[in-house]
């Protein structure tokens, strides 16, 4: 074996080893820059609701509506829907309908690739130590109602690779919102 040989195989493995780096690298910038904007979006719609509804399926909610009071005193709020997209179990998403009645089939995908999302709701609640402070209390998954809810938190598990790129091991990550909290409700 020649010492060219030795050095043109060392350096072609340097060269794939710096290429699924660096792919490593894109797909972390992706799940980041998809998950800030969402929750971005989602935090100005939270502050200007006025009214929350859950979407429960299955023991979970697989979609929220936020009624946003209109520039217009006399006109109907604006419904602006969140929810989580099942139907593809390879390339699940977290997607955005901002006018249910003005333009229903008008979807954003705002996350891509997901693996898990969990939606919490929190109301609030007297605690006996801590009166007249009011402390959020966790509201189970498969509770219907929506009422009195004030504080909501999404959580998302994503990833990017794996076998839809080829060699490329899968980059996966979990990221947890702020607590938005619903201030006109």
């Amino acid at each position: 074996m020649s010492l060219a040989t030795i050095i043109l195989a060392a350096v072609f493995t340097a060269f794939i080893m710096i290429g699924r780096s660096s792919m490593r690298v894109v797909n972390y910038s992706v799940m980041e820059s998809q998950t800030r904007r969402a929750f971005e979006q989602l935090a100005i719609d939270a502050r200007m609701a006025n009214a929350f509804t859950a979407t429960i399926t299955g023991g979970e909610i697989t979609s929220f509506t936020l009624s946003i009071p209109s520039e217009n005193l006399w006109a109907s709020p604006r419904q602006v829907t969140y929810g989580y997209d099942t139907s593809n179990s390879a390339d699940k998403k977290f997607f955005c309908i901002p006018d249910v009645a003005a333009a229903p089939t008008v979807r954003l995908n705002l996350i891509t690739g997901l693996k898990a999302l969990t939606i919490l709701r929190y109301r609030p609640a007297v605690s006996p130590a801590t009166a007249p402070v009011l402390m959020p209390v966790l509201l189970p998954p498969a509770t219907d109602t929506s009422a009195g809810i004030k504080h909501l938190q999404i959580s998302v598990s994503v990833a990017r690779g794996g076998a839809r790129s080829g060699n490329v091991m899968e980059t996966t990550q979990v990221i947890r919102s702020t607590a938005f909290t619903l201030r006109n409700m």
